[in-house]
């Protein structure tokens, strides 16, 4: 590590970049297209029944930061665009749903699940509405608000939803102060009618049981100093 300490940890420690930026929240993702990204096809795992493919569920996301804000972006490509849902229920519809934990995977595998430090968030579109809940703790069960003063911009056209969100850092610790590393889990859910079809996962920490050490291990080019 950066303090010249070792640590021994059996996980994902990725490239995926974390770029340093204030995007204007538009939904147009003009600040992000030719910027490195996660792309669901070629870095993540599909948990799905019946997927068809590119054409069914796929895109890529970015994640950014400064000094106010933790950002999301995302052009995801999904057939059908299926969100009925708002408040706990969101996450039973299209739209993605991410774990943010300021501390890397084999400190957040010590850190008890109560909510504190682990920042998980839905977003999606209902309605042409977008809307951004923060669950209390990283269970779906200990309820959720609307994220407090997240903005967002979601737009469908065709069959292409664009994301892009800002979480502002204050009063959520989303990242330590001095350190470059984060853990991060995210997951793009599809519903095409009827029942959910599954998601497509970047990092496993929380979707099929809790499990901290399989969050993702994300590296920011630079330690936060604020």
């Amino acid at each position: 590590l950066a303090d010249g300490s070792a640590a021994n940890w059996n996980g994902n420690i990725t490239n995926a970049p974390v770029h340093e930026m204030t995007p204007v929240i538009d939904g147009k993702l003009d600040e992000w297209k030719k910027l490195p990204s996660i792309d669901l096809m070629k870095h993540c795992t599909v948990k799905m029944k019946n997927y068809q493919g590119a054409g069914d569920l796929s895109g890529r996301i970015w994640l950014a930061y400064d000094d106010r804000n933790f950002y999301l972006a995302a052009r995801i490509t999904d057939d059908v665009h299926d969100q009925p849902f708002e408040e706990n229920g969101v996450r039973q519809g299209d739209g993605i749903q991410c774990v943010v934990c300021p501390v890397p995977p084999w400190t957040a595998a010590e850190t008890k699940w109560d909510g504190e430090g682990f920042y998980r968030l839905a977003i999606s579109l209902r309605k042409d509405k977008a809307q951004v809940y923060q669950f209390n703790g990283v269970s779906e069960d200990e309820g959720q608000s609307v994220a407090k003063d997240a903005v967002c911009k979601i737009i469908r056209s065709g069959t292409e939803t664009f994301y892009e969100a800002a979480i502002p850092r204050k009063g959520r610790k989303m990242f330590t102060k001095g350190s470059r590393f984060f853990s991060f889990s995210v997951l793009v859910c599809d519903r095409d009618g009827g029942d959910k079809k599954g998601w497509i996962e970047w990092g496993s920490g929380f979707a099929e049981g809790k499990k901290h050490g399989l969050f993702n291990l994300c590296r920011m080019k630079e330690g936060i100093t604020k």
